[in-house]
């Protein structure tokens, strides 16, 4: 979907409006999830099969800092973990914290 290059009518001025709010907080979501994890920001070193996963944890993640209203790091501080085997091991170990406590709130 785009906008109207030039549009004709209030419909299409309407439209165009919606578009662009819309595209601006899709942005926004965007810059922010690449500011918490800086490596989505530049080439990923890992199998292609990997790739969809490594995205879909790091937007979990990122939901639930948001959720819990975590800043996002102004700086480089954040941890860097370039080596795919790292990345899974500490994805896999948040989760299964998250899991645990989940599990232990239903008893």
């Amino acid at each position: 979907m785009k906008p109207y290059p030039v549009p004709r009518n209030d419909t299409e001025k309407q439209y165009n409006k919606v578009f662009n709010r819309t595209r601006n907080i899709v942005e926004r979501a965007f810059g922010r999830l690449k500011a918490r994890f800086r490596r989505l920001s530049v080439r990923m070193e890992a199998r292609i099969e990997n790739v969809n996963s490594i995205i879909a944890s790091a937007v979990v993640m990122h939901n639930i800092c948001e959720r819990k209203k975590h800043a996002i790091p102004e700086d480089d501080s954040t941890i860097s973990i370039n080596d795919e085997q790292q990345l899974r091991e500490k994805m896999m170990t948040i989760m299964c914290g998250l899991i645990l406590k989940k599990w232990r709130q239903k008893k």
